[in-house]
């Protein structure tokens, strides 16, 4: 009996839900320490993904056979280090369903890589495969793939302990560095939401539209075209001779500062320490 053919193409957003499908799937095989790093829920994902097959970032590839999905290849070209010089396209994740293995289906996948690659000028293909994937390990070297780096992952809270020595404060260790840890996920949210209204602002100067802030901005005589509200919170205080946090509650600080600022025509509130406040 003669196998369906394997289609491989690049996926648009026509395909997120088939994608959101098999990502779960492939989810659903990830164990240990490995399931933290690749293992976000499909609906929490939806819109990253959407954005991605919107840009020219990232490139996903999808395989169908009779046009059922049946795997995946989510890629982007970047140098193999930082500092280096000449594009490398990475192979961020490879998946093919377990019924459809065995099929020609990652070849195929493959193949639609190395096209890629071409395209962007690539020299080299880097991937990353699971110390346990026995059988894609195989696969892979005998289509001239050779070992390159071991990767290695911990949760940054583990990393903060394991530099302390595993003290006896491990907990509050802990809940410091997840701390600084949102404090981080903050301070990039909001540095990819204001790139995203720069370029906003610039496409609607090109296309000689008004500016997105609108008129309101003038008139509320402000030289910011986004003003923004500015409270001041204390730092979370650790006093050592109890190993206890301080939060002081804010809310109906911040309550008061939502309304003044929808009063006044504000479009966002932004939250910083007080300047005099230790760092935790």
């Amino acid at each position: 009996m003669t196998r369906a053919p394997v289609d491989v193409r690049r996926a648009g957003v026509e395909d997120l839900d088939d994608l959101l499908l098999l990502w779960g799937q492939a989810r659903d095989e990830v164990t240990g320490t490995t399931r933290a790093v690749a293992g976000t829920a499909p609906d929490h994902l939806r819109p990253r993904l959407r954005e991605a097959l919107q840009g020219d970032d990232v490139h996903v590839l999808v395989a169908r056979i009779d046009g059922a999905a049946v795997g995946y290849a989510l890629l982007r070209v970047a140098p193999v280090f930082a500092i280096t010089e000449g594009p490398c396209l990475h192979i961020e994740h490879l998946f093919v369903t377990p019924e459809a293995r065995r099929r020609g289906v990652a070849k195929g996948l493959l193949s639609g890589v190395a096209s890629v690659a071409e395209r962007a000028g690539a020299d080299q293909v880097l991937t990353s495969v699971a110390p346990s994937a026995r059988d894609t390990h195989r696969f892979l070297a005998r289509l001239g793939f050779s070992p390159f780096v071991v990767r290695r992952v911990a949760s940054t809270a583990v990393l903060r302990r394991k530099l302390a020595g595993e003290s006896r404060r491990g907990t509050l260790d802990d809940l410091l560095s997840r701390r600084r840890s949102l404090r981080g996920k903050a301070s990039w949210s909001s540095a990819r939401a204001s790139a995203k209204q720069d370029e906003a602002a610039a496409a609607a100067v090109r296309a000689g539209l008004p500016h997105p802030a609108g008129p309101d901005a003038a008139d509320l005589g402000l030289s910011d075209p986004c003003p923004t509200a500015r409270l001041d919170l204390d730092a979370i205080s650790v006093h050592d001779t109890h190993d206890t946090l301080e939060m002081p509650v804010v809310t109906a600080d911040l309550a008061d500062a939502l309304e003044r600022s929808s009063e006044a025509g504000l479009r966002s509130v932004s939250l910083v320490e007080n300047a005099t406040t230790q760092p935790a």
